[in-house]
């Protein structure tokens, strides 16, 4: 948490870990423009949470209710749960993938 907190803050923050202290602990005493925990990639494709960074990281929007937002900084974390079905996902992908694939497309 040192050595973090000795640079400028990241865009994002990926926390593993089962410890619900440790992972608080990070949450609550780190600045990122967002954290993950026990996840890394479906953060950005989230579209229903807000992605930016803070100071060096990125810059966000201004006017209205977003630039109160902006300068509020409300931090987006996404929890990974541990029974999932992202491994659906992940290369290589093999002929079972394509037939899930087909048959979610299909709900979305």
């Amino acid at each position: 948490m040192a050595f973090v907190a000795q640079r400028s803050a990241p865009l994002a923050l990926y926390i593993f870990t089962d410890k619900h202290s440790e992972r608080d602990a990070w949450l609550n005493k780190s600045l990122s423009g967002g954290a993950c925990v026990n996840e890394t990639s479906f953060h950005v494709v989230a579209d229903s949470m807000p992605f930016g960074g803070v100071g060096e990281s990125g810059m966000g929007a201004y006017h209205g209710k977003a630039g109160f937002d902006t300068f509020s900084h409300l931090k987006s974390v996404f929890y990974q749960p541990k029974l999932n079905g992202a491994f659906l996902f992940n290369p290589p992908v093999r002929r079972y993938q394509h037939t899930v694939g087909k048959i979610l497309r299909k709900f979305i």
